[in-house]
């Protein structure tokens, strides 16, 4: 099991040098934020804006408008939709003149598209912020492959980078060799879906709760595994929320003996699934591999105990005995753990209290904003 090498810094965002309110000739500073899809996109970086988009607006230093850049073409059609993306981001930045570039992505398919982007917003002369919301290919680096070389090359064209987390940080600055001062963590935030709900939870049977893509990567076959070997422990029941492979989920239920515990509903929307986490005891998610799960963060707002593998910044969420448990990708250790909380219920209550204590700390939508405006203002401030 991973170790948790640093604990997570107190969440205070960059000093503000703006060089007044507004921009020199009077208007809000303007920053054109890139994300894949857009609002109705499925993965976690089109959620996370989706919830900064539905914030009450206000009149302060920003006006930002969100573009997209790959669409929802599906698997390689991507390539014969991007130029139309890119052609639009290009109109913006010539016809709004954005103060700043603002380009979430992750790894894969994603870097090139991020590449042809970052030499538009050079040719146009826009300072480009990179978010990115993966693990750097260190280890495709070291073997000297050409995704990772790309991924190196992209880090390097922007002025400053987001980091969602310290291992992340600590990536960009010892391999791909960027100024700390050029690097700051923003950790994710979530609304406070958990507003109101009585804390810990007093659910007659223990509630457990899979949101994401069904499928290897998130580890579903390993939650149905571990539930198969409490068959025939009463008290439970689970549900398993997401897209991807939801018939084979589903048949996997079946062939396992779990029809009647084990719900697989497949897609839900982002209020769906919010629903599911308030009642939820337990989120879990076994992944091979994570940055800093929405899904996890969501849970934590509820107040659910949380067991997931300790991959990319998920100890920063999880703390092993405190709100979770960080587990291996194991069935059995994932079915002793809980059948712990099955069994302990004052145990079950401590974390779940200590979960909703750890996103006011921590993950608030509110302050996800704050520091992200923060770090707008330090780029612009440094690019003039």
């Amino acid at each position: 099991m991973l170790a948790n090498p640093d604990p997570p810094a107190e969440r205070r965002p960059a000093a503000t040098r703006l060089p007044g309110p507004r921009h020199p000739s009077g208007r809000r500073w303007r920053v054109a934020c890139v994300t894949p899809l857009g609002p109705d996109g499925r993965g976690g970086i089109d959620r996370l804006f989706r919830y900064v988009r539905e914030q009450p607006a206000d009149d302060g230093e920003f006006e930002i408008r969100y573009l997209v850049s790959r669409g929802e073409a599906p698997g390689l059609l991507w390539l014969l939709t991007f130029p139309w993306h890119l052609a639009r981001i290009a109109g913006v930045l010539a016809t709004w003149r954005p103060d700043l570039l603002h380009v979430n992505y992750a790894n894969g398919g994603s870097v090139p598209r991020k590449l042809a982007v970052a030499g538009v917003s050079r040719l146009m002369g826009c300072p480009l912020l990179l978010h990115l919301h993966c693990v750097f290919p260190s280890a495709d680096l070291e073997k000297g492959k050409p995704g990772a070389r790309m991924a190196l090359a992209l880090a390097r064209t922007a002025s400053h980078v987001i980091a969602i987390g310290r291992r992340a940080e600590r990536a960009f600055v010892d391999v791909a060799r960027i100024d700390p001062a050029r690097v700051h963590v923003v950790a994710n935030g979530v609304p406070d879906i958990g507003e109101g709900l009585a804390i810990p939870k007093r659910n007659a049977a223990l509630k457990i709760l899979f949101a994401g893509e069904i499928g290897p990567r998130k580890g579903t076959s390993v939650l149905i595994e571990a539930l198969a070997r409490l068959r025939d422990v009463p008290g439970w029941t689970c549900t398993v929320a997401g897209n991807g492979a939801v018939e084979e989920c589903r048949a996997s239920v079946r062939e396992l003996g779990l029809s009647g515990r084990v719900d697989v509903l497949g897609w839900r929307s982002s209020d769906a699934v919010h629903r599911l986490m308030r009642d939820a005891d337990v989120v879990v998610l076994p992944s091979a591999r994570e940055v800093m799960p929405m899904s996890l963060i969501e849970g934590a707002a509820a107040g659910a105990a949380l067991l997931a593998t300790p991959v990319g910044e998920v100890p920063d969420v999880v703390e092993d005995g405190t709100n979770g448990f960080l587990i291996d990708r194991d069935p059995g250790r994932l079915a002793d753990r809980l059948r712990l909380l099955l069994d302990d219920r004052d145990l079950l209550s401590r974390m779940q209290s200590e979960s909703r204590r750890l996103f006011e700390a921590r993950f608030r939508l509110d302050v996800f904003v704050e520091h992200l405006h923060a770090v707008y203002a330090e780029a612009l401030a440094q690019a003039r």
